[in-house]
């Protein structure tokens, strides 16, 4: 399944989530697999815009619970990560880089202009 393309509804699916969003940008700034707990932080400290020091232990848990129980399986399942649940690390995979990809492409500084054009 890594090698054939994915789907933009898919791609926009998994984009769809702050936390998802965040982790995969996360993993492709390593080119080594990720801990859990770092992955966690790091989303938490994207996610508040905060620097490491104020965000607290208590939020980067949530969001902790939540990746392991929710986002990472679900990334994992459309092979945009591979996660060993042993060793509790995160690895980007090839079809996480063409999600980041898609992610990339819509993620401009500008907003988008939508016209009616039924009208």
């Amino acid at each position: 399944m890594t090698n054939e393309t994915i789907s933009q509804d898919i791609a926009f699916r998994l984009l769809s989530h702050v936390y998802r969003r965040a982790l995969l940008e996360c993993l492709d700034r390593h080119d080594a697999p990720v801990s859990l707990a770092d992955a966690a932080a790091d989303v938490a400290r994207a996610c508040n815009e905060k620097p490491a020091p104020d965000v607290s232990d208590e939020e980067i848990e949530r969001i902790y619970l939540s990746l392991h129980h929710s986002h990472v399986p679900r990334l994992a399942d459309r092979e945009a990560v591979s996660y060993d649940r042993d060793r509790k690390v995160v690895t980007l995979t090839e079809r996480g880089e063409r999600i980041i990809t898609v992610h990339d492409r819509v993620s401009v500084d500008e907003p988008l202009e939508v016209t009616d054009a039924g009208r």
